[in-house]
């Protein structure tokens, strides 16, 4: 760490469009978001 700033967790999820589709999704949520937006269930 440098300068006293530390990293910020930062989560985006990319559709097939190429377009951001969900951002800062944590544990299930995430996870719920991800078998979404493959077209799977899980």
């Amino acid at each position: 760490m440098h300068y006293g700033v530390g990293p910020i967790p930062h989560v985006l999820l990319v559709g097939r469009d190429g377009m951001i589709a969900v951002v800062n999704l944590r544990g299930g949520r995430l996870e719920a978001e991800v078998w979404r937006l493959l077209g799977l269930k899980p």
